[in-house]
């Protein structure tokens, strides 16, 4: 258990002043708790359409700018520019230079809800809710090809090798839900030309993964599929109470869960095999009862829908239900150490999905917090309270963190770190399944 230390505004300009970090930390068998309340406070000037600059108390400079008035997904990053859409309700889609905020090129979308994107060579992707998937150039901007391929796209899509696949629903639009389906469309992103569309059980869950020859995903019905990438073909799929997007380390493919056990619903990490889906865990892995996002219903709720998506580096596991972070052996599926945060500013303030450096951790929170941690031990490097509300996974690139706010604004806090490099997109990269 931790024994928290308060310090005062004088003693923590001094400590900080000489590289001393003031979260001290004591803990047994790996169980660490951080006060968030100690975090560097960073006034940030009012966001604006044009980029602003600001620098924190510790000497580390950032920008910030307007995008919307609403939740921003997770952005991508290539080339020295930052790409996002404007929200839920938004028809902007824009390309951002990442080094100082300034706009390159801003085009209307032909529906709103650009999704967040991925990027393969030359190419963005992205969805919009209603009811398009569209591919754009990112130097210029210019629409590749555009199509309507669903009745409400809430998900990302993939790319697979020259493929984009899209998870998308072929409305029936009848009373019984039933007559609804849902299926998984492949387009070359030479050709743009049609490949197969495979069957789903219902909508996805934020977005498929790839890795080793197939599409991996967990459905709104709890469901865990493996398809081949190649035909579109089913390879296994199984029921799983999964509340999260899947995410492959090797052999072993792992998701969150939400589960009804001895009368209480436990969260906690599942860990499947690949090749036939066997399951590996009797009990889930770091189990809490911290609340956690269940399958969104649809709308608004599905189409931000993150849940405690796991992230996998150096043969660890990490995902963040609530206010807690876990990091889970991939081999053995043991505990390694679990952190929990303490001292956000509401009962409701929870993590977003971490974004992974070679040796650090890097997350934020709703109540305005951006934390660094090491994986190796869960021990804080540094963390910073902003005002803006921090809600999806943030990407990583040039020593530099990237945030898209609930309120509609764009972040750049420039760490100067290293480690803080090629986490480029939701999931790591195009892929959704960075792993090292």
């Amino acid at each position: 258990m931790i024994v928290p230390i308060r310090f005062t505004p004088l003693f923590l300009g001094l400590l900080l002043s000489l590289g001393v970090s003031p979260f001290i930390q004591t803990s047994l068998a790996g169980d660490l708790t951080v006060d968030a309340r100690s975090a560097v406070n960073v006034t940030i000037p009012k966001p604006a359409e044009s980029p602003a600059s600001f620098k924190t108390p510790d000497g580390k400079e950032g920008w910030v700018r307007k995008i919307s008035g609403e939740a921003l997904p997770t952005p991508a990053y290539a080339a020295g520019r930052i790409f996002t859409g404007g929200g839920y309700s938004s028809r902007i889609f824009m390309a951002i230079d990442a080094l100082n905020g300034k706009l390159i090129w801003t085009k209307p979308t032909q529906d709103n809800g650009p999704t967040s994107p991925v990027i393969d060579r030359n190419r963005v992707a992205y969805n919009s809710e209603s009811c398009h998937t569209e591919v754009r150039d990112t130097d210029t901007g210019n629409l590749a090809w555009s199509e309507v391929t669903g009745g409400t796209l809430l998900t990302q899509p993939v790319v697979v090798g020259n493929l984009l696949v899209i998870p998308h629903p072929i409305m029936a639009r009848k009373a019984n839900a039933a007559d609804d389906h849902f299926r998984m469309l492949s387009v070359d992103l030479k050709t743009f030309q049609h490949g197969w569309d495979a069957d789903m059980t219902s909508d996805v869950l934020s977005a498929p993964v790839t890795a080793e020859g197939f599409v991996y995903f967990t459905c709104t019905d709890g469901r865990l599929f493996a398809i081949k990438s190649g035909t579109g073909g089913e390879e296994w799929h199984v029921v799983a109470h999964a509340t999260s997007a899947p995410v492959v380390v090797g052999k072993t493919l792992a998701i969150t869960t939400e589960e009804k056990l001895l009368n209480r619903v436990t969260i906690g990490i599942r860990r499947y095999d690949i090749s036939d889906g066997t399951l590996k865990d009797e009990k889930p892995l770091a189990p809490t009862t911290v609340s956690a996002a269940k399958e969104p219903a649809g709308g608004r709720a599905g189409w931000d829908y993150q849940g405690p998506k796991i992230a996998a580096a150096n043969q660890r596991l990490f995902n963040a239900p609530g206010n807690i972070i876990n990091a889970v052996s991939v081999e053995e599926g043991t505990l390694l150490w679990r952190q929990t945060v303490a001292g956000l500013s509401n009962q409701a303030g929870t993590l977003t999905p971490p974004a992974l450096g070679k040796e650090k951790l890097f997350i934020g929170s709703s109540t305005g917090h951006i934390l660094v941690f090491k994986q190796s031990d869960g021990s804080l490097s540094c963390a910073y309270k902003f005002s803006e509300p921090f809600t999806s996974q943030p990407i990583l690139a040039g020593g530099n963190i990237y945030f898209g706010t609930a309120s509609g604004n764009l972040v750049c806090l420039k760490l100067n770190d290293p480690d803080a490099q090629d986490w480029h997109a939701w999931g790591g990269n195009s892929q959704h399944n960075k792993v090292d």
